[in-house]
């Protein structure tokens, strides 16, 4: 019985099998007549020139630097300035993975490689031309890994750019923003809380509209930005109250309340009970305990 793969990835565990690499100026007859490989796929990197490679369904074009795949058996052309020329390096390789790989390969990606992606591939096949000399069984096995590296490469970047991955990425993007949003508005809050405060001063400061601050505030967190606010208030009202050096009127004008009165009936509603009772308990309680006998 043959069992599923455990992963997506998990269908490209074998190793490509290398026929033949090296460095190919391309005769001109390729430009000009339908040609395939019915035994191997043909792995092609542009050294010099550019090329149009003309496959059933897609035209591809490539200059120094980019990468193309040809499917086994698949007829095509490589169109190029026959006074140019074109200089490729081309592997030619047998894959037991090529169905899975092509089925979800779009080969248009190829196209639309990053300029980070496509150095790290250079680098990759500026070895794999090193390891042409090699003689040993082991330099065949390490360019294979070499050429499977960059296979891995171009379809996990293919993979990403499938419409539901970018939608997930542009998901991800959005919440990392509206975390930020967040972050930064407690941040100013935490540390302009003594002042007055309103919704189009924190948002002018964001850089973004109040109302859109408001929503993303309510909607990623429990309360509202300035039920956010009245708690900062309240908890370092309570511990300057508990330090017993102010009365109630200079604590409230220390977080940011200029009628003490206001201030006494939010800090009931807020903890239940009134900001006096935390002095009385403060007095009432003695400050050092007596020695025992």
């Amino acid at each position: 019985m043959q069992h599923k793969p455990t992963s997506v990835w998990s269908a490209f565990s074998c190793l490509p099998q290398i026929h033949s690499m090296g460095v190919t100026i391309f005769d001109p007859i390729w430009s000009q007549r339908l040609h395939s490989n019915p035994r191997s796929i043909e792995f092609l990197h542009v050294l010099k020139g550019r090329v149009r490679l003309i496959l059933p369904k897609v035209h591809l074009d490539a200059g120094p630097g980019d990468t193309l795949l040809v499917p086994t058996g698949v007829l095509h052309r490589d169109e190029f300035d026959l006074r140019s020329g074109l200089e490729i390096f081309m592997i030619h390789f047998r894959w037991q993975a090529e169905k899975e790989f092509f089925r979800r390969m779009d080969l248009r990606s190829l196209s639309l490689l990053s300029p980070s992606l496509k150095t790290e591939i250079n680098m990759i096949v500026d070895r794999m031309r090193s390891d042409i000399t090699g003689s040993m069984e082991g330099d065949r096995a390490v360019a294979c890994a070499r050429l499977m590296t960059v296979l891995i490469l171009l379809l996990r970047a293919a993979e990403e750019r499938k419409p539901g991955k970018a939608a997930r990425n542009h998901d991800d993007a959005r919440q990392v923003r509206r975390r930020l949003l967040m972050a930064q508005a407690r941040q100013y809050l935490e540390q302009h809380f003594t002042e007055p405060v309103t919704l189009d001063h924190i948002a002018k400061t964001l850089g973004i509209s109040a109302y859109y601050l408001s929503h993303v505030f309510s909607e990623e967190s429990d309360f509202a930005l300035f039920s956010y606010l009245t708690t900062l208030r309240m908890e370092k009202a309570r511990a300057l109250l508990t330090e017993g050096k102010r009365n109630v009127a200079e604590v409230a004008y220390a977080v940011g309340y200029d009628d003490s009165s206001y201030f006494s009936r939010v800090f009931h509603r807020h903890f239940g009970f009134a900001p006096h009772t935390v002095i009385k308990a403060r007095i009432s309680r003695p400050l050092f305990k007596a020695k025992k006998s």
